[in-house]
């Protein structure tokens, strides 16, 4: 994820007396994530100098390079996983207000790549408990 995401979205949590947001990360990889290897470093350093995501497909359509997980022949673009948002409660809060906070930047984050959020405990063990 975008070190330029990660800080917006930090920034916006700051505004939030209820989460606090912890990170934002790639899981879920399906197959494996993908694996960089000397031949796509090499590559990129012939073509440009930057690894990016753009040259590493021009590097397996030129069939310079590929996957350098032991065995894969899948391409880049068939290497997937979900981006999620990790966040923690600053404080105990109700179903409304945490439903009020997520659904008024859901559209935002999707428009970032953000496919979901996950709870991570705090050691005040805050929760989110029905309407009061």
């Amino acid at each position: 994820m975008k070190q330029e995401i990660k800080d917006k979205y930090t920034e916006l949590f700051k505004e939030s007396d209820l989460f606090h947001m912890k990170d934002i990360m790639e899981v879920n990889h399906k197959p494996h994530p993908y694996t960089v290897g000397p031949r796509h470093v090499t590559y990129a350093s012939e073509h440009g100098g930057m690894l990016s995501p753009d040259v590493i497909r021009q590097g397996e359509k030129a069939n310079k390079c590929k996957c350098a997980a032991k065995g894969c022949t899948i391409p880049y673009d068939e290497h997937t996983a979900d981006t999620v948002m990790f966040l923690q409660l600053k404080r105990n809060g109700t179903n409304e207000e945490a439903n009020a906070f997520l659904k008024g930047i859901s559209d935002e984050v999707a428009a970032d790549g953000i496919d979901g959020f996950a709870m991570i405990e705090t050691e005040e063990k805050f929760r989110i408990t029905g309407d009061e």
